[in-house]
């Protein structure tokens, strides 16, 4: 939970997408992120963000 007031989108962009790992993580993360795709389910104050797994398809 942030403790701060900040623009959503700072938030969003920041913590809660995954378009960028294979650009600025494409020797780590980014090979192993399928980037195009995520699940995002949200349980009240709470997110959860799945990436899937490129080698097995699952998050």
């Amino acid at each position: 939970m942030l403790d701060r007031p900040i623009s959503w989108k700072l938030a969003l962009d920041t913590c809660c997408e995954s378009y960028h790992f294979s650009a600025l993580h494409h020797g780590t993360f980014g090979q192993l992120a399928l980037t195009n795709c995520a699940l995002f389910a949200a349980f009240g104050p709470c997110r959860r963000l799945v990436i899937l797994d490129v080698r097995t398809g699952r998050g």
